[in-house]
């Protein structure tokens, strides 16, 4: 499991069947981390077939093919209203993910495709699915991402699952189109692999000259929040052994806890959450 060669980093991790592409990826991290370390001076009523006998014929390619169609069934539901952006509200939003690819060109492909997906939906959520396909609620921009800092912390953790492939090695067979709320108990990481994203995160978010400690922000709000996010988390208690693990991990780093949300966001910022606004 490719999640072991980043075991230096970011500690032990249990073996599990997930498919995480980019050996190389990882290894770039690891060395960005000791670069960031010594200038601060520290040292899957569905079908799921996830069963080992018909495991061993499958390939990672083919569950990365299997997650790709379930966009068509998931925008092949009615009860589900895609919102169309302004021109400048799509290249708005669609620029967060190039700037950070463009910042990160030894960790990302700069051919990907980028589409950041609103969806009206009352729930404040947000996932993703392989080759950039990023989708987030209106509900939950105009309700809680009330800073730009930590919109773009949330396309970034997203960003790097669709990007990186970083997804449960299961399947599901829909009946029908699939609804939200299915498909994210589908794509559901566990706690571990969770906890690392956050801290690729915050090194690809630095590295990009945004505020890092946005992490932080996000899993804060959704700490404060355990009822509004519990399609994201399952548990009231992964929130708060994620801002644990995180803020652990930022002492490490010789960093503070503290994150500016009262500070300015950009023009493009605030037109956006005025347009998602009116169309809700």
């Amino acid at each position: 499991m490719l999640l072991q060669n980043s075991k230096q980093m970011f500690g032990k991790v249990q073996r599990a069947p997930y498919i995480i592409e980019g050996l190389l990826f990882m290894k770039i991290l690891s060395f960005m981390m000791l670069l960031m370390l010594f200038s601060c001076g520290h040292s899957k009523n569905d079908l799921r077939l996830n069963y080992k006998d018909l495991e061993q014929g499958i390939t990672n390619q083919d569950y990365i093919d299997h997650l790709k169609h379930l966009k068509k069934s998931l925008e092949a539901n009615k009860e589900l209203k895609l919102i169309p952006l302004s021109s400048n509200g799509q290249k708005y939003l669609n620029s967060i993910i190039r700037k950070i690819i463009s910042k990160n060109e030894l960790l990302f492909d700069s051919q990907e495709e980028v589409n950041v997906v609103v969806i009206d939906y009352k729930k404040p959520i947000c996932f993703s699915l392989p080759g950039g396909s990023i989708y987030i609620t209106n509900y939950l921009l105009s309700e809680f991402l009330k800073s730009e800092d930590v919109l773009i912390a949330v396309l970034t953790l997203q960003a790097i699952k669709s990007f990186k492939k970083i997804y449960p090695k299961k399947m599901l067979v829909p009946i029908g189109a699939i609804s939200p709320e299915k498909l994210l108990g589908h794509l559901k990481l566990p706690l571990d692999v969770t906890n690392q994203l956050n801290k690729w995160a915050y090194i690809i978010l630095k590295r990009s000259g945004y505020d890092a400690t946005a992490v932080l922000s996000w899993i804060q709000l959704r700490n404060k929040n355990p009822a509004e996010f519990f399609l994201l988390d399952g548990n009231e208690l992964i929130a708060q052994k994620e801002e644990f693990e995180f803020k652990k991990f930022l002492a490490d780093q010789g960093q503070g806890f503290s994150h500016n949300i009262e500070k300015n966001s950009s023009y493009s910022y605030y037109r956006l959450i005025s347009e998602i606004s009116r169309k809700r």
